[in-house]
């Protein structure tokens, strides 16, 4: 997956190093995780793309770098900001999805109780769950949409096969949020999940840096897309490089969905990784 990506940069002169990352997540063990990194008698300037981690891990990762001069782009807390909703959500205000939060540290905690409290604002409408960071979209039906959020027999079933599928990999807890008309390009062939017209923006220091489309197992429409309107609602995010995806609902107003670190966000197949990184060389 990242090696295009790694081609692509050092093709317009990024260096690039190679850490362990199995080394960090399985074994919390940053001295051989960044063993084939030397130390740099300068202060360097780096960005890290590979796969998604805890906070408190890329915090291990971030000072581990910084004792060999490298400084990452996002510091923990600013890392932490962008990859937990509840960090941003208040934020976006209503130009995203309507959430609730019911932090949890394992499964067992889930009662009948406290889900029934956490729903009671949803009425009987639809809802999605996911953790801080994640859903199971792609087990959209059994866990992942909830047709009718009153009906807490059927959404305890969704959360606790929702918790089977995460695991130990649970972050935070459980985030249940409004099902919103997005409007649909298709459907998912092998989990039915509804794909709509969503987009993934990146955010440099501030500036709009690209916007790829979400989906590539859909047709998108023609005509360009302006994601200036949401702009203003994202000025104000610490982070100095962190994604955006937003979507177009049936009434053809913009929502935001989400946002996420951009170190640890992916490349849809249908972006461009040498564009990307020509595009990401504005921090020179």
């Amino acid at each position: 997956m990242y090696r295009a990506e790694a081609e692509a940069s050092a093709s317009i002169g990024f260096a690039r190093r190679l850490i362990d990352f199995e080394a960090l997540a399985n074994e919390e063990n940053i001295e051989k995780c960044l063993r084939l990194i030397p130390h740099s008698a300068v202060k360097l300037f780096g960005v890290y793309r590979g796969w998604m981690m805890s906070p408190s891990k890329y915090e291990k990762l971030f000072n581990g770098l910084a004792a060999k001069g490298i400084t990452l782009i996002n510091n923990p807390e600013q890392y932490k900001h962008c990859h937990y909703l509840p960090e941003w959500i208040s934020e976006i205000g209503d130009q995203t999805p309507r959430s609730s939060v019911l932090a949890l540290d394992s499964a067992e905690q889930l009662s009948s109780e406290l889900l029934k409290d956490c729903l009671a604002s949803f009425g009987s409408n639809p809802i999605i769950v996911k953790d801080f960071v994640k859903s199971e979209k792609h087990h959209w039906e059994d866990a992942c949409f909830i047709q009718n959020a009153s009906d807490l027999e059927h959404a305890m079933k969704v959360c606790r096969r929702f918790l089977e599928l995460r695991g130990t990999d649970l972050e935070g807890g459980l985030v249940f949020r409004k099902f919103m008309n997005f409007k649909k390009l298709g459907i998912h062939p092998k989990s039915k999940m509804p794909l709509t017209e969503e987009f993934r923006a990146f955010v440099l220091e501030g500036r709009l840096m690209s916007v790829m489309k979400y989906w590539d197992e859909v047709q998108y429409p023609a005509e360009a897309v302006s994601f200036n309107s949401l702009l203003n609602s994202v000025a104000s995010v610490p982070s100095n490089f962190f994604t955006v995806d937003f979507a177009r609902l049936e009434t053809g107003e913009w929502m935001i969905i989400e946002l996420g670190d951009g170190q640890v966000a992916g490349l849809p197949d249908n972006m461009d990784t040498t564009n990307f990184y020509k595009a990401l060389r504005q921090l020179d």
